[in-house]
């Protein structure tokens, strides 16, 4: 979630929530989506997941009233399940099994004053601001909830995004932590009927799902704007090509705004799905559908997909093949949508090669049906004195020998014969291009420190990420 700099000032001292009791069987009143639509529907409190524990501050397992103090810390325990067991239904027999650095996420409802909420890798933390003569929770919103859960999810799959130093994996994990949130809202039969309503039936019309977090973008962007949305026109190009700030209806090369890109992508496929299951499905039966194929085919490809700094193209194109594998009649609308956007070129040319002939270690190989993806990882790190990439002002510290990880692994497809059919690479200049963009924004933001305010610190003479909002 994109919060104010000036604002950022971490609240600990507290000690980690305490689990649950037994759930109460209670029903309650859920305030679903964001508090701007004011829609509440009756709930029965759901167990806790089974794979991926959490405890949330101020949750007993006990019922609540509408509006009372437990509400804020019940609502956010609720969407926390209903968002985990949503993803873990679409991943069947390969869930994500645990968190990427503790065995149970501590969340914090209130953590304090200021507008931002975030995940550190050991907990989930929602704050408070006063806007404009409004007191906003960002709790609240159950979409910047399923957003920065998003982000743990995700780091869950992928631990190896944490740190790597890539503008194309920044700004994935924004666009992954929106569409997170998205479809928890559509999870809800109340909110696709509404949708409908709102929009006479034309999802490519903005609506209460396509916008994120509108409570939080009122107050910043003024009446009417939420903080995103995925009805947009943005398409990829480069982000190191772009300015690190833009106005609001602009693309920039910071990561919130550049997640539009893979969150604008997704949503004209998800509506795009929805428009042909119309033929022979009711509407919400049609958006239900949508949701579940669209969010399946991206939530699996993000654990194949290589780490490489043209991200936005190797998850594609792994989207893609599994599609092809699957002989998916929704193939169509992936592959118009996501050449429109421009996330995988017309035409490219390969190196050539055949499996059999390129010598690529089987733990690295993933065979679906008549398509094998070989993922070539480089764990290599870089020396920033070695590319010169940290200019003056940055922090106080000598970085000179700090090593930073670069995104340079490689992802090779090859048809039934061995034959290469697709590739996904980049030069280790381009790798470390891409590392140079996302140096200079946190230098930009003076986002480097040993303290808890700042988004990275040196630990063992590595750059390391401490929060990611």
């Amino acid at each position: 979630m994109s919060g104010i700099s000036n604002f950022i000032k971490s609240i600990f001292g507290y000690g980690g929530p305490k689990s649950p009791k037994a759930i109460d069987p209670s029903i309650v009143e859920y305030l679903v989506n964001d508090p701007t639509t004011n829609l509440y529907i009756p709930m029965q409190i759901p167990s806790p997941p089974h794979l991926l524990p959490f405890a949330v501050n101020g949750f007993s397992g006990e019922a609540w009233k509408k509006g009372d103090a437990k509400s804020r810390a019940g609502n956010c325990y609720i969407t926390l399940c209903k968002s985990i067991e949503h993803v873990q239904k679409l991943l069947k027999e390969d869930p994500i099994t645990n968190w990427a650095a503790v065995s149970t996420l501590n969340v914090y409802p209130d953590a304090g004053r200021m507008f931002n909420a975030y995940y550190d890798r050991s907990s989930l933390k929602f704050f408070w601001e006063n806007v404009n003569g409004q007191t906003i929770y960002l709790v609240d919103s159950s979409d910047v909830i399923a957003h920065e859960l998003g982000h743990a999810l995700l780091d869950a799959r992928r631990p190896d995004f944490w740190s790597v130093q890539s503008m194309e994996i920044w700004s994935f994990h924004e666009g992954w932590a929106d569409i997170n949130a998205m479809c928890l809202a559509m999870s809800f039969d109340a909110v696709l009927e509404k949708a409908l309503a709102e929009t006479g039936g034309d999802m490519r019309k903005s609506n209460m799902i396509s916008k994120v977090a509108e409570q939080a973008g009122y107050a910043i962007l003024g009446p009417g704007v939420s903080l995103r949305d995925g009805v947009n026109s943005f398409k990829y190009v480069e982000p190191e090509s772009l300015p690190p700030e833009a106005a609001y209806n602009e693309l920039a090369s910071e990561c919130h705004s550049f997640g539009r890109v893979m969150l604008g992508t997704w949503y004209e496929i998800f509506v795009g799905i929805y428009e042909q299951n119309l033929i022979g499905m009711k509407p919400v039966d049609a958006l239900r559908s949508a949701k579940d194929t669209a969010h399946s085919y991206l939530v699996r490809a993000v654990k194949t997909a290589p780490r490489v700094a043209k991200y936005h193209e190797a998850v594609s194109k792994v989207m893609l093949a599994l599609l092809q594998s699957d002989s998916s009649p929704y193939l169509p609308i992936f592959q118009k949508v996501l050449q429109d956007r421009n996330l995988i070129p017309a035409v490219k040319a390969m190196s050539g090669g055949n499996l059999k002939t390129m010598d690529i270690a089987d733990e690295h190989l993933t065979h679906i049906n008549n398509i094998t993806l070989a993922v070539v990882p480089d764990r290599n790190t870089v020396k920033l004195v070695e590319i010169g990439a940290l200019a003056q002002g940055v922090s106080e510290y000598d970085l000179s020998g700090v090593e930073i990880e670069v995104a340079a692994d490689r992802l090779y497809l090859f048809g039934a014969q061995g034959e290469m059919i697709d590739e996904v690479s980049v030069t280790q200049q381009q790798a470390i291009m891409s590392a140079q963009a996302c140096l200079f924004e946190i230098r930009r933001t003076k986002n480097i420190g040993p303290t808890a305010e700042t988004m990275w610190e040196i630990t063992d003479n590595k750059l390391v990420r401490t929060f990611i909002q």
